[in-house]
């Protein structure tokens, strides 16, 4: 106890704080990157979209097939 009359926290509970702490960290971490992952499949799939409805163009001839990438 201390002079107020107070027992002071235990370490166990100093322990507990710190992994609630930490756990909130984790999982607020967590969230964005699936809000930035949804962000980036969205836009993937919109990019996939507009290919597929574009319209189709000529394969390139063998004189171009050196400049040919992915």
């Amino acid at each position: 106890m201390d002079a107020g009359g107070r027992t002071r926290p235990s370490f166990a509970r100093f322990v507990f704080a710190a992994a609630l702490w930490l756990l909130t960290l984790v999982f607020a971490g967590l969230g964005i990157w699936q809000v930035e992952r949804r962000s980036w499949k969205l836009d993937l799939i919109a990019r996939v979209e507009a290919r597929i409805d574009a319209a189709p163009v000529a394969a390139p001839g063998p004189d171009a097939w050196s400049e040919v990438s992915a």
